[in-house]
C-alpha cells in the first residue's frame, strides 16, 4: 500500500501500489444484463469461478445497495438506507472446506461518511487474504481467511446489475543468482 493525500488535502488515503497492475493477466467483465426473477424485481447472485488470486473492481457503483459474496461464506454488503459496508464470514460451523473461514471472526463494518456512498471498490483476494479500498482507498479492510481443502479457486457471486472487472492476478517472479563468494583463508600466527 502507499499512503497519498486525498485531493481536498483532510485526510490520508490508502491505495494499491502501482506495481499491482503489472500482476494482471486475463480479464473477466460482467456480463451484459441482470438476472432477474420473472417479476423483475428480485435480483439473483451471478456466479463467476476463478483460478488463483485476482483483483476486483467495481468503478461505477453510485452508492447503490450490494451484495458479493466470495467463496459462499464471505459476504461484502453495502446499504445504501444506513451507509454501512459489512465485511461478514458464516459461521465456522456452517461452513464447507471450500468455505472461506474466519475462525471465530463473524463481522468488520465501517460507516460510509460519504454523501454518494460507496462509488468505487477495488479489492485483492489470493488463498489467504482479501484487500478492500473502498472509494479509492478513503476506507480500508484488511482480514486473512482459511479455507480447509487448501484449493486457489475461488467462487464469486453479484447482487444486482453490478458492473465489474475481474483480473487473474499472476505471481511475482524471482530470479536468484547462484554466485559463490570465495573467502580467502589466512593463518594467525
Amino acid at each position: 500500500r502507499q499512503l497519498v493525500p486525498a485531493n481536498d488535502g483532510t485526510h490520508i488515503l490508502q491505495k494499491p501500489l502501482e506495481e499491482m497492475k503489472q500482476l494482471r493477466g486475463r480479464q473477466l467483465t460482467s456480463p451484459a444484463a441482470s438476472a432477474t426473477d420473472n417479476a423483475g424485481e428480485n435480483p439473483q447472485m451471478l456466479p463467476h469461478h476463478i483460478e488463483g488470486a485476482f483483483e476486483l473492481l467495481l468503478e461505477e457503483l453510485s452508492g447503490q445497495d450490494f451484495e458479493i459474496a466470495i467463496d459462499r461464506s464471505m459476504t461484502l454488503t453495502y446499504h445504501k438506507e444506513t451507509s454501512v459496508f459489512l465485511l461478514s464470514f458464516l459461521p465456522d460451523e456452517e461452513c464447507r472446506a471450500s468455505d472461506a473461514k474466519g475462525y471465530g471472526r463473524r463481522q468488520r463494518k465501517a460507516l460510509i461518511e460519504n454523501a454518494d456512498g460507496i462509488t468505487a471498490l477495488q479489492i485483492f483476494v489470493d488463498h489467504s487474504c482479501i484487500e478492500i479500498f473502498i472509494n479509492g482507498g478513503a476506507y480500508v479492510f484488511t482480514s486473512r481467511y482459511y479455507k480447509d481443502d487448501k484449493s486457489a479457486s475461488h467462487m464469486l457471486a453479484f447482487s444486482n446489475s453490478l458492473q465489474y472487472k475481474i483480473y487473474e492476478l499472476k505471481g511475482y517472479e524471482y530470479t536468484f543468482r547462484n554466485d559463490i563468494i570465495h573467502r580467502k583463508k589466512t593463518k594467525r600466527l
